[in-house]
């Protein structure tokens, strides 16, 4: 707010006075909340990069289910903002739960849990008679 444009107007001094401090206020509390917005959206950007991070390493190791690696990650501990924690905590869960990712020795569900690889049911169809 201009204070040449309310003398123009053809305000008094205590007026425009009145007009420019509830401007100011109500600017004052818009750059507030403005503030809090970028804040939050930072938080959200900062979110999103760490979970972009988390599965590009998930990738990498040949993790086959991201969702249940991501589930034994401690997110608290990422949070810190070394980029050393997250190699450590998946190296620890490699370890523990090989079965997680491709190419590791641990055996993968084999016997009656394994999925079929036949398409029969163990005879031979000779036709209908």
């Amino acid at each position: 707010m201009d204070r040449k444009f309310l003398e123009e107007k053809g305000l008094d001094e205590e007026a425009i006075d009145e007009i420019i401090a509830e401007h100011e206020k109500l600017m004052d509390e818009l750059r507030v909340e403005m503030e809090a917005k970028i804040s939050e959206k930072e938080e959200e950007m900062e979110e999103l990069r760490r979970d972009f991070d988390i599965d590009r390493e998930l990738t990498g190791l040949g993790a086959r289910n991201h969702k249940a690696v991501k589930a034994l990650l401690d997110k608290e501990a990422l949070r810190t903002g070394d980029p050393e924690e997250l190699v450590k905590q998946l190296e620890k869960i490699r370890r523990e739960n090989g079965y997680l990712f491709a190419g590791s020795n641990t055996p993968v569900a084999t016997g009656p849990t394994a999925p079929r690889t036949e398409k029969s049911f163990g005879f031979k169809f000779t036709g209908v008679r």
